[in-house]
């Protein structure tokens, strides 16, 4: 994933695992273990390079 934003041209600045609100410890008792230690969700913030900045550099 990593590889395919950088070659389209963007830096990326940001990945981000968020963790499980509290309160699905209750909605989920079963299941919060996992919620919690196995990552489910990640976010990716990317910025374009400026033109002429070679990503692969």
């Amino acid at each position: 994933m990593i590889d395919a934003f950088t070659s389209a041209g963007f830096r990326l600045s940001v990945i981000r695992e968020p963790q499980p609100a509290p309160a699905a410890r209750d909605l989920f008792p079963d299941g919060f273990r996992d919620l919690s230690t196995k990552p489910c969700f990640l976010f990716f913030v990317v910025e374009a390079l400026p033109s002429g900045i070679d990503p692969e550099a």
